[in-house]
């Protein structure tokens, strides 16, 4: 059930940026925000529900956010930008706004 809750969380965190520009911004900066929003978002449920002995500002949690941030940007940033690129190459987004 934890799981199903933070990956919902995850995806709020992730479209509320994405309605920020109000679905009309298709570009690396608006996906690395979101990244960066879930990331957060993530680093916070870890600190408070898995690991509660150390503060934010703990080496571990300093560490441990560093790490949840640029993870989340190479892979959900980065990463989901490729498969983009690559999916609006190959015509299959042509019906959607976010492939013209």
């Amino acid at each position: 059930m934890s799981l199903v809750v933070i990956a919902l969380v995850q995806a709020l965190a992730a479209e509320a940026v994405f309605a920020v520009f109000r679905y009309r911004r298709w570009t690396l900066a608006s996906t690395l925000l979101s990244a960066v929003a879930i990331g957060i978002v993530y680093n916070f449920y870890l600190l408070f529900f898995y690991y509660q002995a150390f503060s934010f500002f703990s080496p571990r949690g300093l560490i441990g956010t560093a790490c949840e941030l640029l993870s989340a940007v190479v892979f959900a940033g980065f990463g989901s930008w490729v498969l983009y690129r690559a999916l609006a190459k190959s015509g299959v987004l042509t019906r959607f706004a976010s492939g013209r």
